[in-house]
């Protein structure tokens, strides 16, 4: 296997479907590579949402890890009312992240 490519995401319950098609769809299309994905959320996904998830895992040998998002911080920044607070997600990845992580893809699940 080459090194392991690291991906993150943004969903949350309603969402998740579609990360869930677009996860299976890299998964599928990258099986000899080693995949680690970062899903950024704001509240836990619904027990079904996180089996599904943990099934994509299973099934295809990747990691897919949850990172929890203080969305409150965020809406305390004087420009966030200009944006989606998911956006913001995208601007703070390095920070959200390991430190172990240096490069990263970002996928938009829809």
């Amino acid at each position: 296997m080459n090194d392991t490519i690291n991906i993150f995401s943004v969903t949350d319950d309603n969402y998740a479907p579609y990360c869930g098609v677009m996860l299976t769809s890299v998964f599928e299309n990258n099986k000899n590579h080693s995949l680690k994905v970062f899903i950024f959320i704001s509240k836990p996904l619904t027990k079904r949402n996180q089996n599904k998830f943990h099934k994509l895992e299973i099934r295809y040998g990747n990691s897919i890890e949850f990172i929890n998002v203080d969305d409150d911080s965020i809406r305390r920044l004087s420009i966030a009312n200009k944006w989606s607070i998911a956006t913001f997600y995208k601007v703070f990845a390095g920070d959200l992240l390991p430190e172990s992580i240096h490069k990263i893809l970002y996928l938009d699940g829809d």
